[in-house]
């Protein structure tokens, strides 16, 4: 969504907020939902619920402003987030203009005591969304997905993830048309072989039911005919890379992920190379020992290690080896390490951000959420539920 969007938003009816030490816990009992909101996103939905005519993201931002010190565009981009995923969870909603009133027959979505309608949900519009409850992290290889409120996760390969992000993009439901038109410019296929694999593709998400569709009246679905898979893999992304990515073949786009360690290696592949240099390693095996040690300066772990490499040295090798900085490494294993933390213990979750080599709880959850796309309440009670324990 866009900053400069008019749109104004609402708190959903029957939605009851808790307090809590870090922020805002939302909870949906007549869905069975719920959503811990952090300090910024909490705070998101706090200027919503005390706005009852609806306030737009670019006064929330503007608000936001007077009370966080951060720069004004990192803000705009931050509330649009957050608006765009508490609508797609079904916890804020549009208010439209007073125009499409109670009179307008043709109107969706239900009016309140002021004759102002207001819309439900993005499955108000018809068109494609993001089931809610579903949180959506993106890898290299493609993405992963949790179903928070059934305990499910998937991964996504294929042409999938780029469905996803179209999704993610706006804060309404999306057309099969509006999917295809996003896709074309990244694929060099006919508009027709696209359409299969898109189908295919939906028809996958909509089976695990990951994704919703809304059907106007009188219309039919986009899968009332699931195509059958192009025999040959030959849609390719145009991109500067050589392989790019084949969305054809008999892999399913979704597939369950059954264990925690399964997710785990999904989000952040933990094999170290056979062919690695040995001084990149034991850098390697030295940041998997101990991954919030290496804060301090670089210099002085490869002294410790008893490397012959400058600082310079050490960080050119290591992103040649690993296809990431040394810094951004020794980032996903800290927030590995917490995972595995908040999964298998009871341990505070200030404790484990300091354990994880953060020194504050916001800068801990943000980039918790950024790596796992939930937030860290919500992981331990995900992963720490029977069903999935």
């Amino acid at each position: 969504m866009n900053i400069n969007d008019e749109t104004l938003w609402v708190t959903t009816p029957n939605i009851s907020a808790v307090r809590t030490r870090d922020g805002v816990a939302l909870l949906d009992f007549e869905r069975d939902m719920y959503c811990d909101l952090a300090f910024l996103s909490g705070a998101v939905w706090l200027l919503i619920n005390w706005t009852p005519p609806g306030i737009s993201a670019k006064d929330i931002a503007v608000l936001l402003e007077q009370a966080v010190s951060l720069p004004r565009h990192i803000l705009e981009t931050e509330t649009c987030k957050v608006v765009a995923d508490l609508t797609r969870d079904g916890f804020i909603q549009k208010r439209l203009a007073p125009e499409f009133s109670s009179h307008d027959e043709n109107s969706h979505g239900s009016v309140n005591g002021e004759g102002i309608q207001m819309q439900g949900s993005p499955l108000d519009t018809p068109g494609w969304s993001i089931s809610p409850g579903v949180r959506c992290c993106h890898v290299i290889d493609g993405s992963v997905l949790l179903d928070v409120k059934d305990g499910r996760c998937f991964s996504l390969n294929g042409i999938g993830p780029l469905l996803l992000m179209a999704m993610e993009r706006t804060s309404a439901a999306i057309s099969f048309e509006e999917i295809l038109n996003d896709l074309e410019s990244r694929f060099t296929v006919p508009r027709e072989g696209l359409e299969r694999a898109v189908t295919r593709c939906l028809g996958d998400l909509k089976l695990a039911g990951l994704v919703r569709e809304q059907i106007a009246e009188g219309q039919e679905s986009c899968l009332h005919q699931v195509y059958p898979t192009p025999p040959v893999a030959a849609m390719v992304l145009e991109s500067g890379q050589n392989d790019g990515m084949a969305i054809g073949g008999d892999t399913p786009s979704v597939q369950r992920i059954e264990t925690f360690e399964s997710f785990v290696d999904q989000i952040f592949p933990q094999g170290v190379e056979n062919n690695l240099n040995w001084r990149i390693r034991k850098l390697k095996e030295f940041i998997d020992d101990a991954p919030g040690q290496v804060n301090g300066g670089l210099g002085r772990v490869c002294n410790q290690l008893q490397l012959s490499l400058s600082d310079r040295q050490a960080r050119r090798l290591f992103k040649r080896a690993a296809g990431m900085s040394m810094k951004e490494y020794a980032r996903r294993r800290r927030l590995v390490f917490a995972a595995k933390q908040l999964r298998g213990t009871d341990t505070s979750i200030k404790a484990i951000a300091i354990d994880s080599g953060y020194s504050t709880q916001h800068g801990f959850r943000k980039s918790f959420y950024e790596m796992f796309g939930i937030t860290p309440a919500e992981f331990r009670k995900f992963w720490q539920r029977p069903q999935i324990a």
